[in-house]
């Protein structure tokens, strides 16, 4: 929702036209990326369907609606919200209050639907649905319709409307308070917008008990009787914008540093203890030796000379060291599963042999070259003991698996990446109808080296091969880009993997190989979850390609006979 103020008005105007033709889908929606999001919001509805039938909700509910029925909370009488137009306006207003994202789950979990919109922040698609189904109901006024008179409705139509509303109102604003503090949503976004004036779930009954219900005194004490507490507000700490927009200067103020540790190690207590709004230099240390104390205990690869003063002070060096260990010693470690990762290598490891039986060249070749690997000295890594864990490690083996299958030999985490061509194949291994092999170029300046021994990245490493022409080595150059092109667009359409590397970083130099590894582990992380939809598939495939194997060889046996 964009900041400032909302035209009720105007959007009252926007949902009274019906949209007629349905809107052909776009690309996205057909996308990878839509498919992740649809994914996330089913799980989202499930853990939201559980909480709302979970015995605790679900016996306040009953409560709650049977007061209503005994009349003990009523709309005034001269409140009829489904006629007064400046009054649906007002409750609009009012219930638009919530985030956008926290009020489709409620509404889709309260009314047992899922709502059709164009977005998390589609509020016209919203606003249609609060008007048409909760400042109305279409079931109420077919059973009060009169028989002959076109919108005309018998006695009691609007004690009836007035009652769903009022159900509907109470049972949303419950819902998204226990949803909230149970925080099903993972990011934990603010319940109410940023620009709204509501701040509290007490703050939105009060509101609506004041405009519109009849002899209530204190809501919030009636709704306790029935065991119907609300305990959300929103502070301006949640509020706060904690995007990171310069490393330099955005974690001296302790806050996003804090919020990082809270999020890592689960510990929630810590945003109590900062002192805020950080106007001087100590209170900016004291919140950085916060985070600092909480990510230390949990991570002992975070160096004891960073201190809270170098990062106030915008130390550069020592603050990349700081968020290095907590990528490598915190974020690796959560999103790579290690037994998931174990076992696809195990599968790997199959596959591989099986299309060696089967005499597939590249196979045969990436094959001998992973065994020529395990008689060499393994080169040490420049990241300090960061890509020394034992993830990493597996991480590696995965990749050189995958790899070895196409016969793209991957060495160390540097100059075996930078041609782009391991990174495509990744991608084609997993997800072929995102990259076509064909459109993967193979002539690089990678492969156009003499041996893969000049796949070193020491100081004695010379992009490039002497023998060849400038026009030659501009065009293996362009192929490079071309791969970088094509992964990084694929890549964006696939979703779940931050871009952290660009074809300046990666083609004609020597890629950081902390980048490397960090952009290397989301991918792979994103391929495997994917893969589990496909488990049975490759199961199969893998079982017709030993049985195939075995007949090739009994032929080839009777024939040599």
């Amino acid at each position: 929702l964009p900041r400032g103020s909302l035209d009720i008005g105007k959007l009252w105007a926007q949902c009274s036209q019906g949209v007629k033709v349905p809107r052909a889908p776009t690309r996205e929606v057909m996308s990878m990326r839509a498919y992740t999001i649809n994914r996330e919001m089913n799980r989202l509805r499930r853990a939201a369907c559980k909480l709302w039938q979970s015995r605790s909700v679900a016996t306040v509910i009953e409560r709650m609606e049977l007061e209503i029925e005994k009349l003990r909370l009523v709309i005034r009488k001269d409140k009829q919200i489904n006629k007064d137009v400046g009054m649906k306006q007002s409750i609009l207003s009012l219930v638009l209050s919530y985030n956008p994202l926290w009020l489709r789950i409620a509404l889709e979990t309260v009314y047992g639907e899922v709502i059709m919109l164009h977005g998390n922040s589609d509020i016209l698609g919203i606003s249609r649905f609060l008007i048409t189904r909760f400042l109305s109901c279409p079931d109420i006024l077919q059973e009060y319709a009169h028989p002959t008179v076109p919108h005309s409705y018998r006695d009691g139509h609007q004690d009836a409307l007035n009652k769903f509303t009022l159900k509907k109102f109470l049972e949303i604003v419950y819902l998204l308070d226990q949803a909230k503090e149970a925080r099903i949503i993972r990011h934990n976004p603010c319940l109410f917008c940023p620009d709204s004036q509501i701040k509290s779930s007490r703050d939105m009954l009060v509101t609506f008990s004041k405009d519109y219900l009849s002899g209530e005194g204190d809501i919030i004490k009636h709704l306790a009787y029935l065991d119907y507490a609300v305990n959300h507000k929103q502070t301006p700490l949640d509020e706060f914008d904690y995007a990171v927009t310069s490393i330099s200067a955005d974690l001296r103020c302790g806050l996003r540093l804090t919020k990082v540790a809270e999020l890592l190690t689960g510990a929630d207590e810590l945003s109590r203890q900062l002192r805020i709004p950080t106007v001087s230099r100590l209170q900016k240390v004291h919140n950085t030796e916060i985070a600092l104390k909480q990510l230390k205990a949990n991570n002992p690869t975070i160096p004891d000379s960073i201190t809270g003063k170098d990062i106030v002070d915008g130390h550069r060096e020592k603050t990349l060291s700081l968020l290095w260990s907590i990528i490598f010693g915190f974020q690796l470690n959560q999103i790579l599963d290690e037994d998931k990762l174990r076992a696809e290598i195990l599968h790997l490891r199959k596959s591989l042999r099986l299309r060696v039986r089967l005499g597939d060249k590249l196979a045969v070749k990436g094959a001998k070259f992973l065994e020529e690997l395990k008689t060499r000295s393994p080169v040490a890594s420049s990241g300090g003991g960061l890509l020394d864990s034992y993830n990493v490690g597996l991480l590696k083996e995965w990749a050189q698996l995958v790899s070895a299958h196409y016969h793209v030999e991957i060495e160390n985490w540097t100059v075996s990446w930078c041609d782009g061509r391991g990174l495509c194949f990744l991608m084609h291994h997993y997800q072929p109808g995102l990259i076509d092999r064909e459109a993967i170029a193979q002539e690089t300046t990678i492969t156009s080296m003499s041996c893969s021994a000049a796949l070193d990245d020491s100081l004695e490493f010379s992009y490039g091969n002497q023998n060849l022409d400038k026009d030659e080595y501009n065009v293996l150059l362009e192929n490079e880009k071309k791969n970088f092109k094509l992964l990084l667009s694929k890549v964006r359409e696939l979703g779940g993997v931050p871009i952290l590397i660009n074809t300046g970083d990666m083609s004609n130099t020597i890629p950081d190989e902390k980048v490397t590894v960090t952009f290397i582990g989301y991918l792979a992380a994103r391929l495997l979850d994917i893969s589990r939809e496909i488990q049975a598939a490759r199961t199969i495939q893998l079982a017709w390609r030993k049985y195939y194997a075995a007949i090739l060889e009994e032929r080839m046996k009777v024939k040599y006979a």
